[in-house]
């Protein structure tokens, strides 16, 4: 079975959450403006390891942020119901203790 990934549009749901500007999140992550933006349209697919860079970027684990992104259509989630979760997931993890960082 195949899940579309919506990376572009939950990367900027998530950055606009946290209030952050395009400049700020991509120096955090250590990719370019222009590459983020080029993400945020999905005209980008980035590899795994950026993918990661920017989770940690915005503080969330790999796991949730590829939660966000997927079809949720898929689970008969509305758009509405995405942004919800969204919002709650970053919410929760700004209240959450640390994170322990993972050795890979």
């Amino acid at each position: 079975m195949s899940v579309a990934l919506h990376l572009g549009r939950t990367i900027r749901l998530c950055r606009t959450q946290q209030e952050l500007k395009q400049a700020e999140l991509a120096e955090r992550a250590g990719i370019s403006t222009s590459y983020l933006c080029l993400l945020e349209r999905d005209k980008r697919d980035p590899g795994l390891a950026v993918i990661q860079r920017l989770a940690t970027a915005l503080q969330l684990p790999l796991g949730v942020l590829v939660f966000l992104a997927m079809d949720q259509s898929e689970f008969g989630l509305s758009a509405d119901m995405v942004k919800g979760l969204s919002c709650l997931a970053v919410d929760l993890l700004r209240r959450a203790p640390a994170l322990p960082e993972m050795e890979g």
